[in-house]
């Protein structure tokens, strides 16, 4: 999920790792910053996805997240050199200088109705996108926590697209981490939440649920 204020840009994941049968590995903050850029990114989809995007991020050099931006196109291009063809997203928050505005950047390798993006495209999303999460109006701890909530409590195709066949399974896991990107300083990250899933289990939010009541 990613919010767009009038003095910062906020982006929030959870921190699942699963394998293919949809058990839990570990937790992992997957809201990470970009050297030079004021900006943090993310990725939806395999884990060797997030190495990958790492990996062609530092093949370039930025001083501020308007130089990202302009140069977002051959960094993906550096991505699917390494990737190829497999399924995933990347999510940039950043705080553009230019246009005094955090600014949040979006790819997929497959195209997707529900965000209406075509496959290997970079958008320039609006001020508030849900990525698999339901969007929240503004920044509002308890609403944002609600929205993972609820995406929690539902089955999803664990594979990405990846199988012949959905897989489904529960997804959503670990902790909830929180970064924030302000101009003229370096991003702030915190955890807003840890549902304390465990390793070499299935996430099972029902059960979580049940413990909580």
């Amino acid at each position: 999920m990613t919010i767009v204020e009038r003095d910062c840009v906020h982006m929030i994941t959870d921190g699942a790792i699963y394998d293919q049968y949809g058990v839990f590995l570990y937790d992992w903050q997957k809201t990470t910053p970009i050297p030079g850029a004021n900006a943090v990114f993310a990725t939806r989809g395999p884990v060797f996805a997030f190495v990958a995007v790492l990996a062609a991020l530092q093949e370039f050099e930025f001083s501020n997240f308007d130089e990202l931006r302009r140069q977002i196109d051959q960094v993906a291009v550096k991505v699917d050199e390494i990737l190829g063809n497999e399924p995933f997203e990347f999510i940039v928050a950043g705080w553009s200088d230019e246009n005094s505005r955090g600014e949040v950047l979006f790819r997929q390798t497959h195209g997707s109705s529900m965000h209406r993006t075509e496959p290997g495209v970079v958008y320039l999303m609006g001020e508030r996108a849900g990525f698999g999460v339901a969007i929240a109006q503004r920044w509002n701890r308890d609403e944002v926590l609600a929205r993972f909530e609820e995406a929690r409590a539902f089955p999803d195709d664990i594979t990405c697209g990846r199988g012949d066949q959905p897989l489904m399974g529960f997804s959503v896991g670990g902790k909830v981490w929180h970064a924030v990107v302000r101009p003229g300083v370096a991003p702030t990250f915190e955890i807003l939440r840890d549902w304390d899933d465990v390793p070499g289990e299935k996430i099972n939010s029902r059960r979580a649920m049940a413990a909580a009541a």
